[in-house]
């Protein structure tokens, strides 16, 4: 009686299956985000674990999350990995429970381990389903859910070679609110870089992020890098995501520093203004800072970290290189000496900076949570 009295209103329920990382949890937000924008009587629910970055950020939202037990399969020992599929079947049955009680319209995954039993209950059960890869390289639950959905929808640059043509569209990651306002709100001058600017007396700018989680080895190459650097230290103002494990430490290094103007946090929930006022960006090279360095046009020096699943962070950081949107500079090849040559030939080439502004936004589409709700929910509102 219920799911026909849902039917005849025509209400519209989205459940958001993954997380783990910002590159999962923050295009999940995004769509639904846009999802409540086109059906504001609709409900969302997103289902993950509580060990991921979503049990921390989503209650910022005001989404209401859900939590299964469900272990990684990638990267662990074989008694792990033995263990992990021993408490599949009880991950699929808490699946099932929560597709029952909130019964979704439609189910979408956006990567994560947490994301698997969802999207593979909800094929079961005949829900109209889909999966988000942000990634150049697909994590391992992505590659095997894309035999059961019915879409799969990839970054901008996806080269065709991972997944079925027929169900697949190169449309772009999704983008949260906050950084799409922040876009709107300034004018495309303003979004792009002039040589003069640093001719004047304003001051180089870096934002240095390791990502949701920090990045010790990219805190201490900025560190150190300090004692190289060619920019008059006046001259110098950053703004540091440290990550909540180093942000004391980072802190007491800035103090060698006094002339650089600084300001660390362990943690930017909103990082609009921070990209755009940067005239740089150092940081990893996960799928959620990607997309919002392309949608905000910032030039970035990118250091894939080497641990991340597939190599997926080097393979995008490849892919922005080979277009002229960013540098890369390799976990094993990062020194404060190289880091500081680097962001010198920057302060001193500005043109350079433009160049790779204009590159790097081609990989953004404004559009893209639109365009994934357009065809993930086809009939009209």
């Amino acid at each position: 009686m219920m799911a026909k009295a849902r039917r005849a209103t025509g209400e519209k329920r989205l459940l958001i299956a993954g997380g783990g990382t910002g590159g999962h949890v923050y295009p999940g937000i995004a769509l639904c985000q846009a999802f409540l924008d086109r059906f504001p009587g609709g409900r969302v629910l997103f289902v993950g674990t509580e060990r991921g970055l979503e049990a921390k950020i989503l209650p910022h939202y005001g989404f209401e999350i859900r939590f299964i037990q469900v272990q990684p399969l990638k990267g662990r020992s074989r008694l792990r990995q033995m263990v992990s599929l021993a408490n599949l079947p009880r991950s699929g049955l808490q699946a099932l429970k929560i597709i029952s009680e909130f019964r979704p319209t439609c189910v979408l995954g956006v990567g994560g381990y947490a994301s698997g039993p969802l999207v593979a209950a909800a094929a079961a059960k005949g829900i109209r389903t889909a999966i988000l890869e942000p990634n150049a390289v697909p994590g391992l639950t992505n590659r095997l859910l894309a035999r059961l959905v019915h879409s799969v929808f990839a970054g901008l640059g996806y080269d065709g070679g991972h997944f079925p043509a027929g169900k697949t569209w190169a449309i772009g990651t999704p983008v949260r609110k906050s950084i799409k306002e922040a876009t709107a709100r300034f004018s495309q001058e303003s979004l792009l870089y002039v040589p003069y600017a640093l001719q004047s007396k304003e001051k180089f700018r870096l934002l240095i992020t390791g990502g949701s989680q920090g990045a010790h080895s990219l805190n201490r190459a900025v560190v150190n890098a300090l004692t190289f650097i060619n920019i008059p230290h006046e001259n110098l103002e950053i703004l540091h995501q440290t990550g909540y494990a180093d942000c004391d430490w980072v802190t007491r290094q800035y103090r060698s520093f006094p002339a650089i103007a600084v300001r660390v946090f362990s943690y930017i929930e909103e990082m609009s203004e921070a990209y755009r006022t940067a005239h740089l960006v150092i940081a990893r090279a996960g799928a959620s800072t990607l997309t919002e360095l392309a949608t905000m046009r910032r030039p970035a020096v990118l250091i894939p970290y080497p641990g991340a699943a597939d190599q997926h962070q080097l393979a995008n950081a490849k892919l922005f290189e080979r277009a002229g949107a960013a540098k890369m500079i390799l976990e094993s090849e990062l020194t404060g000496h190289y880091l500081a040559n680097i962001i010198s030939q920057f302060y001193q080439h500005p043109e350079e900076l433009v160049s790779m502004s204009n590159a790097v936004g081609r990989f953004h589409n404004p559009m893209a949570a639109e365009q994934i709700l357009d065809i993930l929910l086809p009939e009209k509102k």
